[in-house]
């Protein structure tokens, strides 16, 4: 019995546009503004490690907050005190500073926005009792410290890259709520989305990835799959057909075109993309099936 479709796995955008650079101690602090002594003592305090003499992103959004608490008026004794509290109470997760954001309630008391709830540095959940008069004032010491776009796109696929969904929805979503034209932000946010068996919220984000980003390849084959899960055929060949357009050598889109084609009874379209699919891909098991197809 032939296989009706191929074996979904969704597809993100090549990972060569995300490699880190490194930064030298003198490039920090250019950017950042502080002197190298300054520098130096966050490392004696264990807030900042460097790798080989050599701080990548994270380590820069981890020397943001630093300053952005210490802007609130918070002694970076006492961020280092919550960094150590926190990490009690954490213990699996690796540089908190740049992955959840720190908010300065006061100059002794620091909160932490895991994306679900707020935590004090020793793990008690924090609620808004009484909303009228302490959320507004909240609100505006989280804003002293927000980050940019870019910043919560990292954090986001920082936290998906473990696994951590809810706190890389919640960090794509900041990404998008500073910048809604964010076509790539869009995508993952999707991607997550889909991943929980959300699926018309996932479908969606996608069309808001392909409106920003018409030539975003990754989006219309994953939008394709979501209209397939619905039932709607006709949309997710069409949004295969948008796939190889803008991507000619994506050799997936071609495969699930095809399939799509021939359960929609087009089948001498269906051969045209067989055939472009092994061109691109002749020895793997999926290239058998595609055999099969254009024997049958």
């Amino acid at each position: 019995m032939k296989t009706l479709s191929k074996k979904f796995e969704p597809s993100s955008p090549s990972k060569s546009t995300h490699v880190q650079r490194q930064y030298t101690p003198q490039e920090v602090c250019g950017a950042l503004g502080i002197e190298e002594n300054t520098l130096e003592r966050w490392i004696r305090l264990g807030l900042v490690r460097p790798q080989n003499g050599r701080y990548d992103f994270h380590d820069l959004i981890a020397m943001q907050t630093i300053q952005r608490l210490m802007q609130s008026g918070v002694a970076v004794e006492t961020v280092a005190a919550s960094v150590r509290k926190l990490a009690r109470v954490l213990p699996d997760v690796e540089r908190p500073l740049s992955k959840y954001v720190f908010i300065a309630e006061s100059k002794e008391r620091i909160l932490v926005d895991i994306g679900h709830a707020k935590l004090t540095p020793d793990g008690q959940f924090v609620f808004d009792l009484d909303r009228a008069a302490g959320c507004v004032a909240t609100i505006r010491l989280s804003e002293q410290i927000s980050r940019t776009s870019d910043e919560w796109f990292h954090c986001g696929q920082a936290a998906e890259d473990e696994e951590q969904f809810v706190q890389a929805l919640h960090a794509y979503r900041q990404a998008v709520r500073l910048c809604p034209q964010f076509a790539e932000a869009h995508f993952h946010i999707a991607n997550v989305l889909c991943g929980m068996g959300r699926i018309q919220a996932a479908e969606e984000r996608y069309r808001a990835a392909v409106e920003h980003d018409p030539d975003m390849a990754e989006a219309w084959y994953n939008l394709a799959h979501v209209q397939e899960q619905q039932g709607d055929l006709a949309a997710a060949v069409q949004s295969l057909e948008e796939a190889v357009s803008v991507a000619p050598e994506y050799a997936d889109a071609h495969f699930n075109l095809a399939l799509l084609l021939e359960r929609s009874g087009r089948k001498i379209e269906a051969v045209a993309h067989w055939k472009l699919y092994l061109r691109l891909d002749s020895a793997s098991d999926w290239a058998k099936l595609a055999r099969s197809y254009l024997a049958g």
